[in-house]
């Protein structure tokens, strides 16, 4: 697909759910669990903690696909 800033295609992430897992998310977008981790840790993808689970938002998936380089 061509677009506007370069030939690649857009994807954009649409759950039913707000938020998903780490690896659901790293699922999602196509990077292995452990560079999922790595994105998290370094604060690239924003999470919100629910006791000890890490849920990474629908929202920081679509705002961490839209970063230019990814």
């Amino acid at each position: 697909m061509e677009t506007e800033d370069g030939p690649y295609e857009v994807i954009k992430v649409y759950s039913g759910d707000r938020g998903l897992s780490v690896l659901e998310a790293a699922k999602r977008i196509g990077i292995s669990r452990s560079q999922a981790w790595r994105l998290v840790k370094s604060g690239e993808i924003r999470t919100v903690r629910a006791g000890t689970r890490v849920i990474v938002p629908v929202s920081a998936i679509n705002a961490f696909l839209d970063t230019p380089g990814f």
